[in-house]
């Protein structure tokens, strides 16, 4: 019985391993980084956004960000701004590529490849987005680069994402 559990969680821990994320567009798949949860400012009805960067061939990228929402009239618009450590500020036009998949919110922002260049050197620091069609009309939030609810026994563990270091791993390939 012992062999069969162990077995089990090898083979697991090797499929962890080789697993690929991806970011869909329509038809197409573009390999991509973790997903991230950024941690609000303020609350939200439903909880943080989550973010993913994803990889086109020409070098040039993706920013996916979610969130549930109560609506399916409700949904993540115009301009996000990504601000990074440094402080330099990259501004994602809404282009209109959003999905609304159970009870989420999605949008895909473009990024070009001097913009994928600043996000290789240095870490997403927060980001600022819009919701709209809500009752309340155009909501504007922060959420910042800081795992929610983070508490870790291991020392060398870090309270957030080290979106460079994942991009940088991304474009690699």
């Amino acid at each position: 019985m012992k062999i069969i559990i162990w077995t089990v969680v090898l083979l697991f821990s090797i499929s962890m391993c080789f697993s690929q994320n991806y970011i869909y567009k329509g038809d197409d798949k573009f390999e991509s980084t973790n997903t991230w949860e950024f941690e609000m400012k303020t609350r939200y009805w439903s909880g943080n956004p989550e973010l993913t960067v994803g990889k086109k061939e020409d070098g040039s990228g993706y920013l996916l960000i979610s969130i549930a929402v109560p609506f399916k009239s409700t949904y993540i618009g115009e301009t996000l701004l990504v601000f990074l450590e440094d402080g330099t500020v990259i501004k994602c036009i809404d282009k209109g590529i959003r999905d609304h998949v159970d009870d989420q919110s999605m949008v895909i922002y473009n990024f070009t490849k001097d913009e994928i260049n600043s996000l290789k050197l240095k870490k997403i620091a927060k980001i600022r987005f819009s919701i709209l069609g809500g009752y309340q009309g155009k909501e504007t939030f922060t959420a910042d680069n800081k795992k929610p609810f983070f508490m870790s026994l291991n020392k060398e563990e870090k309270s957030f994402y080290e979106t460079n270091t994942e991009i940088v791993e991304l474009f690699k390939k």
